[in-house]
């Protein structure tokens, strides 16, 4: 699953259609390293992003416009699990990450368990994107607020599985122009 509900406001447009230097949107970049290991991606988008759409119909991946997306972080994750309950587990990426290695996505989907929750770990910091084990579904549909899931990993203890990467890009988001170079 990749949150790209977000607004961009700090990017100054949408940043999810900017060109990336292979000419690909920072989108399509991100989509197609999950697409080259997990059989099934959905993005959660807002309902007011019609550019988005379009580029995901064009990349054909599946969707789920998250109406209340605006609100916070937290909606956008609600929105996502619900259309994925039925999956023994989940990888939570963030559309605004396309330095994630292929490698580090591969071996973060072969550590999932549904009772584990899988993080990797670059030069001693937690990073990007995090697999949830349908154990913790029902903590990721009651969390609020702008914080998305910290706090239930903070919570889960010994659940909580890291995975030391030596992959920067878990760590490295787009909010900027000059955060586009790695």
């Amino acid at each position: 699953m990749i949150l790209a509900a977000g607004g961009s406001a700090r990017f100054g447009g949408n940043k999810l259609l900017h060109a990336m230097p292979d000419g690909r949107s920072l989108l399509s970049t991100t989509v197609s390293q999950y697409r080259s290991v997990f059989e099934k991606v959905v993005v959660v988008v807002r309902a007011a992003d019609p550019p988005v759409l379009d580029a995901l119909e064009q990349l054909k991946v599946s969707r789920v416009v998250c109406k209340e997306s605006v609100q916070c972080m937290s909606r956008s994750i609600f929105c996502g699990v619900k259309a994925v309950e039925h999956s023994d587990s989940i990888l939570i990426a963030l559309a605004d990450m396309p330095f994630v290695s292929v490698a580090t996505i591969a071996l973060l989907k072969e550590v999932m368990t549904p009772d584990a929750i899988v993080a990797p770990v670059y030069s001693g910091k937690r990073g990007h994107p995090v697999g949830f084990g349908q154990k913790f579904f029902k903590g990721l549909l009651e969390l609020e607020g702008d914080e998305g899931a910290r706090r239930l990993l903070q919570e889960s203890g010994s659940s909580v599985v890291t995975v030391e990467v030596t992959d920067k890009g878990v760590l490295k988001d787009v909010d900027t122009p000059d955060d586009l170079a790695m």
